[in-house]
């Protein structure tokens, strides 16, 4: 994975998705970088360091996955399994 973003997001090009999160709760969010072993989001949400989710990118599906950190309101998150995208 990679370092986690330091610049200003406000101008980078986002994708929309929602987390859908094992307590059924869903979030709004942002994908800011996209690889094929996982990504960075911005979301509202206050999630937990491993925690398990579902990403859904458009009309292209669910991916698993887990949240691999936070810092400056970025989660980065890693695919537990290789990104059909």
């Amino acid at each position: 994975m990679h370092e986690p973003l330091t610049e200003n997001h406000k101008d980078s090009s986002r994708l929309s998705a929602v987390i859908h999160r094992r307590s059924g709760v869903r979030a709004t969010a942002s994908i800011i970088r996209l690889w094929y072993d996982g990504c960075e989001i911005i979301s509202g949400g206050d999630f937990d360091p491993e925690e398990p989710i579902e990403l859904e990118i458009g009309a292209m599906g669910k991916i698993r996955a887990h949240v691999a950190g936070t810092s400056n309101g970025v989660l980065s998150v890693r695919f537990d399994q290789e990104c059909p995208i």
